[in-house]
């Protein structure tokens, strides 16, 4: 989602060349987990008003010379291993009905005449 919006950004005729380091556009990145969310999202917001890299013409220089090389800072997982990872975090110690959050719209704590019924007839 992040993705797609800093593409969107980069891709709208209406904000120009946002690397640009005197009239780039300003982002706002908030990343975090929501509230009864299970994975943090990243949400990225432009500024109306754009600043520029840095006052000195030499410490833009410095800085745009010794951008990392992300590819060497951060570990990128296979579709396999990703893949392998998901099966085993669905796998989990739990089963699926003990992960299920499902309820019962007439409430659990109520037997009903089929609660009744299965019981009997599974001699419960």
């Amino acid at each position: 989602m992040a993705y797609e919006k800093l593409l969107s950004l980069v891709l709208n005729p209406e904000y120009g060349d946002i690397t640009d380091s005197e009239e780039g556009v300003d982002l706002v990145i908030h990343y975090g987990k929501p509230v009864g969310a299970s994975f943090p999202q990243t949400k990225i917001t432009p500024r109306r008003k754009n600043s520029a890299l840095c006052d000195e013409p030499e410490r833009c220089k410095e800085m745009l010379e010794n951008i990392p090389d992300f590819n060497t800072l951060f570990e990128r997982k296979t579709p396999e291993e990703v893949g392998h990872m998901l099966d085993e975090f669905l796998a989990g110690e739990e089963s699926a009905e003990e992960r299920s959050k499902e309820t019962t719209k007439y409430g659990d704590d109520k037997k009903t005449d089929v609660d009744a019924a299965f019981e009997e007839l599974l001699g419960s």
